[in-house]
């Protein structure tokens, strides 16, 4: 696994760079939200499509704890005591039921309600991540990847703002079984790729853009239902059908 200096691919460059390169015709809200997203960061005409929610976090140790101090000071919260809850399980402690149709909506109600006070969040609870795919999750979707296409030669890319050259992109070449290595570049990189793809050819794609908190997937239908079929327990992937087409690229490099 090496950097190369390549440019990602037309096919998917106006997805995964920095920004928006399309334009839809309708405006993002909490009602369609994933769909939004999904169009503006997936390319088209794929046959199937998967989102992947990035998780919830809660420490139990600290919740515990704040219930008996008037505030939590950083060294009152180990980030190794966090435990992963997928969005059905953070909703249960709400009483709220998980549906992907109206999942933000229950979720901007929740952190209204619950968590959003004064302005100060609870440190013991970390909402999904923007930008970042667990490294179990990308694991399971291109281990799958492996068992149906072999262990191809993929780029890993990151967006400038993952790079320690912050006006550069960056991409790193290797198998896909090499992607737990590319921690191993860090600071030129970091943390999780913005998009997964094959050198050669254009049979999927993994796209996690840099301000959403999910990861979407397109491949063929028989990829995609594997995928399903076989998702561990605890992972939140749904195949996501589209409503949106792009309007048209912007004129102007994604900045």
């Amino acid at each position: 696994m090496n950097f190369v200096k390549d440019d990602i691919p037309k096919w998917i460059k106006p997805y995964a760079e920095l920004g928006p390169g399309f334009e839809l015709d309708v405006k993002i809200n909490h009602d369609n939200f994933f769909w939004y997203l999904q169009a503006m960061c997936s390319p088209p005409n794929f046959e199937k499509y998967l989102i992947l929610l990035h998780p919830f976090w809660i420490n139990y140790k600290a919740k515990e704890l704040n219930k008996k101090v008037n505030f939590l000071r950083d060294k009152d919260v180990n980030e190794e005591e966090f435990e992963r809850l997928t969005y059905s399980e953070f909703f249960k402690k709400y009483d709220e039921e998980f549906n992907l149709k109206t999942a933000k909506k229950v979720k901007e109600k929740i952190a209204d309600k619950y968590l959003r006070k004064n302005n100060d969040w609870p440190k013991y609870i970390w909402y999904p991540a923007e930008g970042e795919a667990e490294l179990s999750d990308l694991e399971f979707i291109t281990q799958s990847l492996i068992k149906k296409y072999g262990d191809l030669e993929s780029d890993f890319y990151y967006v400038l703002m993952k790079t320690k050259e912050i006006y550069e992109d960056q991409i790193l070449r290797g198998n896909l079984s090499e992607l737990p290595k590319v921690w191993d570049f860090e600071p030129e990189i970091r943390d999780s790729p913005s998009a997964i793809y094959p050198t050669t050819g254009n049979d999927w794609f993994i796209i996690t853009d840099y301000d959403c908190p999910m990861t979407f997937i397109g491949g063929k239908s028989e990829l995609i239902d594997e995928m399903l079929k076989n998702k561990p327990k605890g992972i939140d992937l749904y195949e996501i059908i589209p409503k949106y087409e792009q309007k048209k690229a912007n004129s102007q490099q994604r900045v």
